[in-house]
Formats: C-alpha cells, sequence, structure tokens
C-alpha cells in the first residue's frame, strides 16, 4: 500500500505514513516543501448531493465538520491491512 500511495505526487522525493488518533496520515517530501496528507472514505451511502455539500462547507472554510460528517476514518483500516490491530 504505503509503494503505491508514495507516489501520489510526481515530484516527492520522500514520504513517510503514519497512523494517528485514528487517522491515516502521509507526510511527503519533495524539492520545495512537505505536503501534509490526510486520507479518509466516504461514509457509507453518501448521495452526490451530500458529496456537493462535503465540497460546499470545506470550500466555506468549515473543514473540520465537513470531514467528520461525510467520511470516515482510515487508521483502523490500515492497521488491520499492515497488522497493528
Amino acid at each position: 500500500m504505503s509503494n503505491t500511495l508514495q507516489y501520489f505526487c510526481d515530484d516527492i522525493e520522500d514520504a513517510e505514513f503514519y497512523v494517528k488518533g485514528g487517522n491515516f496520515y502521509s507526510d511527503q517530501h519533495h524539492h520545495d516543501g512537505t505536503n501534509h496528507l490526510m486520507f479518509r472514505k466516504w461514509k457509507s451511502g453518501i448521495t452526490s448531493d451530500e458529496k456537493n455539500e462535503f465540497v460546499r462547507l470545506y470550500n466555506e472554510d468549515k473543514k473540520v465538520e465537513a470531514i467528520a460528517r461525510y467520511t470516515r476514518r482510515l487508521g483502523q483500516m490500515v492497521g488491520k491491512f499492515y497488522g497493528w490491530c
């Protein structure tokens, strides 16, 4: 999984992946800085209207609310995949 995710961006020189607080993160280093990413999954049954609402909230700087309402953490899934839990 990490080999696939490491090439999320073409110009990444180094990437770290970790689970913290139930979320799955990556810090990806490149020539002019570092990208900090959090990977999440849509909750089951999310409609296209709800995805549009997510985008609206996210763009209105209500990111935490939008993320919590419409997506789900991946930390436990990643942990099970790698045998951490």
